[in-house]
């Protein structure tokens, strides 16, 4: 199991919700909301109460959300959300870190992230609602985060350690409804080839295709000429529909009651430029890019990941975004989701296959000076670029 880092599930909530670069998980990529049954882009809405009787909370109080002891909070675990949630508010990276179970698919933050932490917390806006399983218990929250314009519902799911209640993950609401699928997007001169290529059966009726410079989007079966509204859409399945220089691309599964996206993918025209831009202009616009080159000077090795990052899993990065290292350095780049990434070097000097499988990799060593621009092809049109300095 592949616990995921800090910057999987922090960051700015309203990114825009893009995702496909080296793979897309299924199981975190994906945002939920309402099904309107028609495939319709989704929209942040409260999210259904879990199946158990809801234990109601008013919206915390200014003391409950800057308190951060776990004295007293182990016997509720909604008291445990909350302290948890106020810890990342206020950066108190012990107790944030304990609240975390060690068999779940978190990981603890290092005290060099606490500032990192406390910038992209949010705030709780309501408590919708806990239930019990044979798992453990789950906890809804609305959260708004920084810089968002909407609050979206999430799900904690809490495990015993001890007797005492632990977070395990924290997942969008709906994302346990949906099926689990992984789809190839393939794009070759004017046509977008999009496969099921494992994962569950969907009702051809329930999967929409949605997006911009594409010529046909709606309902998979309208789109196929050999799938039928009453069958579904399994492992192989093919449909292609015509592209432009530019578009993006969402896979939702709708059944009317939840609406989830399934995966998405955006890609643009490569276009040749006379001069290379610098690496401040390159990164520019780069989500994670902060004018930063990160100093890895000194190691035979550095990893670099791959793919959807941030509090939605909605930021499409390499991170580091930019990185400076010794000639003979090998760098690494790890796939951190099931979307489709590679990695190209403006230049011509290294180019990655395109993959989709988490924990996929590829290497390059450098023996070389000089500043190394790339990007992500598929995903070019999001600025999901980085770079490589070398010494």
């Amino acid at each position: 199991m592949k616990r995921r880092t800090l910057l999987r599930w922090t960051g700015t909530a309203g990114t825009l919700a893009v995702a496909g670069c080296i793979g897309g998980d299924s199981d975190d990529s994906a945002d939920s909301t309402e099904g309107q049954g028609d495939g319709s882009t989704p929209e942040a809405s409260p999210s259904p109460n879990p199946t158990e009787e809801p234990t109601e909370s008013d919206t915390p109080t200014e003391s409950q959300e800057t308190e951060t002891s776990t004295e007293g909070a182990d016997s509720d675990p909604v008291a445990v959300v909350e302290t948890f949630v106020a810890a990342w508010q206020n950066g108190n990276i012990e107790t944030f870190n304990t609240l975390i179970a060690e068999s779940g698919k978190l990981d603890p933050v290092t005290e060099d992230q606490a500032d990192q932490l406390t910038e992209n917390a949010p705030e709780i806006k309501e408590i919708n609602g806990s239930g019990r399983d044979e798992d453990g218990v789950s906890v809804d929250m609305s959260l708004l985060f920084p810089e968002a314009d909407e609050a979206v519902a999430r799900r904690f799911e809490l495990t015993t350690v001890d007797g005492e209640w632990r977070i395990s993950d924290v997942l969008p609401v709906g994302r346990e409804h949906a099926p689990e699928v992984e789809f190839d997007i393939r794009w070759e001169n004017d046509t977008l080839s999009i496969t099921h290529a494992s994962g569950d059966s969907v009702p051809a009726d329930e999967l929409f295709i949605r997006g911009d410079g594409i010529t046909d989007t709606g309902v998979w079966h309208e789109l196929s000429t050999d799938i039928e509204a009453d069958q579904s859409i399994a492992a192989g399945d093919t449909v292609s529909v015509g592209v432009g220089d530019e578009y993006s691309i969402s896979l939702v599964w709708d059944d009317g009651e939840y609406s989830v996206t399934l995966h998405s993918a955006a890609g643009a025209s490569n276009t040749e430029s006379t001069a290379e831009p610098s690496l401040e202009e390159y990164l520019s616009e780069t989500d994670n890019y902060d004018g930063t080159v990160e100093d890895f000077t000194g190691e035979d090795q550095v990893t670099v990941e791959v793919g959807e990052l941030g509090a939605d899993d909605q930021m499409y990065v390499f991170e580091p975004a930019a990185i400076r290292v010794d000639q003979g350095t090998e760098v690494v780049w790890e796939l951190v989701d099931r979307s489709a990434h590679n990695v190209v070097h403006e230049g011509g000097a290294f180019e990655s296959e395109l993959h989709d499988e988490n924990g996929a990799t590829f290497s390059h060593t450098f023996e070389a000076s000089g500043t190394y621009l790339y990007r992500c092809q598929p995903h070019a049109a999001l600025e999901h670029k980085g770079a490589v300095v070398v010494e």
